[in-house]
Order: structure tokens, then sequence, then C-alpha cells
């Protein structure tokens, strides 16, 4: 009777655990905190260090990146991404090893479930780890697309993307979807990832929120 219990239970957390169709490298699992240099808008690449690796060894808990072995939560964006395929590559010279991984991962908001599909590269040498983020993997550029810092708006509800004269300040315009704009600044206010644009045609310049814009 204890048996045919045991294997039922077993049976039973089999069935309602989470699938998982990739996992990360354990050359990249932990907490990295986000670097004094930061983010790159024209290549779209943020650098974290390891703890270790800080000035004071110490990690600023807003700005962590933590990575386990199904995904990773951006702590300043509050973004949460589950591994769906991975690929990983090393490089070794006398310095040391360098490992890439090419991820791509359903991402959406803590606490709720609303996935987008993104791609990231991850390039780790030492207590550095840079991590390019690209495009919803449905709307991959061609190999001719523009430099990276060029975009175009994206607003999954089909409306006007609001700009604003600061990061969720006062509205001063909008901008319709595939409106070709280039990024000049990020900011992350409250968690948020901000973005500053240009039209690269007619329109105002300002502040928009920076997942509703994509590389072209």
């Amino acid at each position: 009777m204890l048996k045919k219990l045991l294997a039922t239970i077993a049976l039973t957390c089999a069935l309602i655990a989470p699938a998982h169709a990739a996992e990360m490298s354990a050359n990249f699992v932990g907490d990295w905190c986000l670097a004094e240099d930061g983010y790159d808008a024209k290549t779209r690449t943020t650098n974290y260090q390891l703890p270790s690796w800080t000035e004071d060894g110490q990690c600023n808990k807003t700005k962590i990146l933590s990575i386990d072995k199904y995904g990773f939560l951006f702590n300043a964006t509050d973004e949460h991404c589950d591994v769906v395929s991975a690929r990983y590559s090393s490089d070794t010279a006398p310095s040391g090893t360098g490992y890439t991984a090419k991820i791509t991962a359903n991402c959406s908001p803590s606490g709720e479930w609303k996935p987008r599909s993104k791609t990231f590269v991850f390039d780790r040498y030492k207590g550095n780890l840079y991590v390019k983020t690209g495009t919803p993997a449905s709307a991959a550029p061609p190999a001719s697309a523009a430099p990276v810092n060029t975009c175009v708006v994206n607003d999954p509800t089909g409306t006007p993307l609001n700009v604003r004269s600061r990061p969720n300040g006062p509205i001063i315009g909008a901008l319709n979807n595939g409106t070709s704009v280039t990024t000049t600044d990020v900011a992350f206010p409250n968690g948020k990832y901000w973005v500053k644009v240009v039209p690269v045609g007619p329109g105002k310049a300002g502040w928009v929120f920076g997942d509703y814009i994509c590389t072209q």
C-alpha cells in the first residue's frame, strides 16, 4: 500500500512539474551585478559583474541579473525569462576562456503570464558578463538590417505609442507602429525600461516605453 501511494505521489509530481525545453549552462548561473558602465544603447548590450568583482563586493539589489538552471530574472525591469533554446560555445586563450550562449526565451513581467519570445547573447569572460538583447524571435531582422540603434515602434496594443518629455512624464506626442526611430539614451526608473528616441522622419522626440520598440 505504501509503495503504491509513493508511486502515485511521484507520478503526480512528474505530471505537474514544469517542462523546460533547455537549460542554462553552469558557466552563467548565479547573481550578477549591473556594472558601472551599464547599458550601451548602440549595441543593446548590458555589462554585469560578479559581486566579487565590484568595488565594494556587493550588488545594488534593484540592479541584479539572477540566472538559474531554467531561466533568468532582470531585477531592474522585473522581467522573468524562461529558456526555450540555448546554443553554447567557448574560446580558450592563454589569458582564460570566454563562454558564449545564444538564447531564445519566453519573457514576461514577474507575476504575470504575458510571454514574448526574445533572443539574447550572453558573453562571459572571467568576472564579466555581457548580455546583448536581440529582437523578438518572431521578428528577427534580415542580414541587411540597419544598425542596432535604429528601431521601429512596435506597440502590441496597435495604438500609437505615447512619447513623453521624460520617463513616465507628460505626453508630448505619439508615434505610429512601424515608425523608424534612433535611440539616444535609456533609463530604468522604478525598474521600468525607458528609451529616448528621435524619429527618423516627422514626429516628436522624447521618451517611450522600451519594450514597445524593436530593432529593424
